[in-house]
């Protein structure tokens, strides 16, 4: 094996460790709501799924259209839960990943790929008709003939500023499609711990992927080394020149 074939060899074993990392240690917050922030809400007639905002420094069920000062939807069951405060009224916050979001038909029936926004109705999520600041879009619909007064439905968490041209424009960027699925945006927030992991599961990766790089970069560096002994070890002429002298 050549010393090229080798380090293409290694290469590819060290990119699949890599990714392999990464997947494990980035448990997918936009495949599902498996990570929140546990925050206090000193309200009555908190549920899953209505929306919340932080205003003045307090969490609240927000009762605002456009709220831009939405941080998250309380969700039930985490797979992880950060921040756990032992409060008879403290709750799951998730900012991202796909989540049961209360909405209301009063903005009309909600089709799936639909971008929701926050609205008068206390928690509850509507169909947005202009731009402004998103909850998310909509992975089933909600049908106010049909279903009751509000819902829950799965919402892909978005959290940011939408122009209206989006709400129906086929031709968007590759770049703003990628970004879409990862849930980042010109304003996304997510809640402050759970931006802290995000920032500590990424170091790991980082430090991770360079120890690996380290590694394998001695590794190859010895068998050059040994390969190019052996080689002048072969040759009469050089003998002399690697061989201690006594």
């Amino acid at each position: 094996m050549t010393t090229i074939s080798m380090i293409m060899k290694m290469r590819l074993v060290l990119t699949v460790i890599t990714l392999a990392v990464a997947s494990g240690l980035a448990p997918s917050i936009a495949a599902r709501a498996d990570v929140a922030e546990y925050v206090v809400i000193e309200e009555e007639a908190v549920s899953v799924g209505q929306l919340v905002s932080l205003i003045d420094g307090k969490y609240q069920v927000t009762a605002r259209a456009d709220d831009e000062m939405i941080v998250g939807v309380i969700v039930d069951n985490p797979d992880v839960a950060i921040n756990l405060v032992g409060h008879v009224n403290s709750y799951p916050i998730a900012a991202k990943g796909e989540v049961s979001v209360l909405v209301s038909a009063a903005e009309g029936n909600i089709e799936p790929g639909d971008y929701v926004t926050s609205s008068n109705i206390r928690g509850s999520a509507v169909k947005a008709r202009r731009s402004g600041f998103m909850i998310g879009q909509a992975r089933e619909g909600f049908d106010g003939a049909v279903d009751k007064e509000t819902g829950l439905i799965q919402v892909k968490m978005l959290l940011r500023w939408i122009d209206a041209s989006q709400f129906t424009s086929p031709s968007r960027s590759l770049t703003q499609r990628i970004l879409d699925g990862v849930g980042y945006g010109s304003v996304t927030r997510p809640v402050g711990s759970l931006a802290t992991l995000n920032f500590v599961r990424w170091l790991v990766v980082a430090a991770v992927t360079f120890f690996l790089f380290s590694i394998i970069g001695f590794y190859l560096a010895s068998k050059v080394s040994k390969k190019r002994e052996q080689v002048l070890r072969n040759d009469p002429l050089a003998i002399k020149t690697i061989e201690p002298k006594k």
